[in-house]
């Protein structure tokens, strides 16, 4: 029996990659989510204090073989319209809650665990509008790189979706069809990345052992083959 869990399964990637996880009956998943299984009132909650990584409410996590990390909110905002708020928050929410997940995820792992987050080619290329967004994404590919090597012999991996068919994506698009559209256009297959398709992604980097510290594009040859 194979024990993996997700941060970040509300919805979205995170969802998806839950549900799939939830079929495989040689897997235990476990979710940790603010409305699952530990009740964490906001994803900002994350950085955690050193204090709370001994928390007996983890020791859940005793043992997990495969970690998916799939925190995280988007941002379309000019960078010289980011209050240091925002700026902050972005930050927790997509760079610290990942390495929050990532110190708890080795402290309960084993030699044997295999970690796969959610960066985004937004950390790989320049969007108007999303710096801060695109800075944080850029220092998870970054630290992924980084801990492959410092980690070993546990494994950690990324995957970097281009723009997905979430909700959370679309609903951002909603009074806007030319901007969609225009994301749409930005692959050559004309069509938005399904989240199951980054699912499947994830859950191959756990299955492909001899693969470490790389960053696996998801966006049909879009925007991290272009940007070449």
């Amino acid at each position: 029996m194979i024990k993996a869990v997700v941060f970040g399964s509300a919805n979205g990637i995170g969802l998806d990659v839950y549900a799939a996880l939830a079929y495989d009956r040689e897997v235990e998943v476990v979710s940790i989510d603010r409305e699952d299984f530990i009740h964490i009132d906001r994803i900002a909650s994350f950085p955690l204090d050193s204090e709370e990584f001994d928390d007996p409410k983890w020791s859940i996590l005793d043992g997990v073989q495969e970690v998916y990390i799939t925190i995280g909110k988007p941002s379309g905002r000019a960078f010289a319209n980011t209050t240091a708020a925002d700026e902050y928050l972005l930050m927790a929410t997509n760079f610290h809650a990942v390495s929050s997940a990532l110190k708890l995820g080795m402290k309960w792992g084993r030699e044997t665990t295999s970690f796969v987050v959610v960066a985004s080619v937004s950390g790989m290329t320049a969007d108007a509008g999303g710096a801060v967004y695109g800075a944080a994404k850029a220092g998870l590919i970054g630290l992924v790189r980084n801990l492959a090597r410092e980690w070993a012999p546990m494994r950690i991996n990324a995957v970097a979706p281009g723009p997905t068919s979430t909700c959370q994506f679309l609903d951002a698009f909603k009074d806007d069809e030319d901007a969609l559209k225009s994301e749409i256009l930005r692959s050559p297959h004309a069509r938005l990345i399904q989240p199951i398709e980054v699912a499947d992604a994830m859950i191959s980097l756990c299955r492909l052992t001899g693969v470490s510290g790389v960053t696996l594009p998801v966006d049909l040859a879009g925007v991290s083959s272009s940007r070449q």
